[in-house]
């Protein structure tokens, strides 16, 4: 989920038999699919994430996504996170990437933040950095571990490992988990 250009799809090709990748953007599809012909995998499929009957429940043996939640607002992502569960087989696996907090000092944190919010601050932040006056500032979301637990819990995964990642500055968790049968644990 959020394949982007695919490069975890291409890693994944010659592991599995089908590999689906889903993005948000018509233009990471396109770059996906150029590099699916440069490589010479048949056995990936590249779709928009907004088509629901790619994440329809119990379809997926398997169901990754990396740095592409922090990026969606946060109730969205919850809702993905349910849906990207829901959509793993009784006893298939996950593995999903989520934000937690900031690594870095506070008041870096505050003066970013307030550089991001304050779009004067943040077209000089921009011309400062070569970019154009205008670009927009990236979304950094961070998500509450205990609610993302629980969301874990109601789609019927009581057994997970989490890594923490620390990605330029922000702490990650990369939860990796099996989906049980309801009632019970595998």
């Amino acid at each position: 989920f959020g394949c982007g250009v695919g490069r975890i799809t291409n890693a994944l090709a010659p592991h599995f038999e089908k590999v689906i990748g889903l993005d948000i953007a018509p233009g990471m599809l396109a770059e996906a699919e150029r590099g699916n012909a440069k490589y010479g995998f048949n056995n990936i499929e590249y779709d928009s994430s907004f088509n629901s009957d790619r994440l329809r429940p119990e379809i997926y043996d398997f169901v990754h996504t990396w740095i592409v939640l922090q990026h969606i607002p946060i109730a969205t992502g919850e809702n993905i996170i349910r849906t990207l569960i829901r959509s793993i087989k009784i006893g298939g696996v996950g593995a999903i990437h989520l934000t937690i907090a900031d690594s870095r000092l506070r008041a870096g944190v505050l003066m970013k933040n307030a550089i991001k919010t304050t779009p004067v601050l943040r077209n000089i932040g921009n011309l400062l950095t070569g970019r154009p006056w205008n670009y927009p500032a990236m979304q950094m979301n961070r998500y509450s571990v205990q609610k993302v637990i629980q969301i874990f819990s109601e789609c019927h995964v009581e057994n997970f490992t989490v890594f923490r990642v620390d990605n330029w500055g922000t702490i990650g968790l990369f939860i990796f988990f099996r989906k049980a049968p309801p009632g019970s644990s595998i």
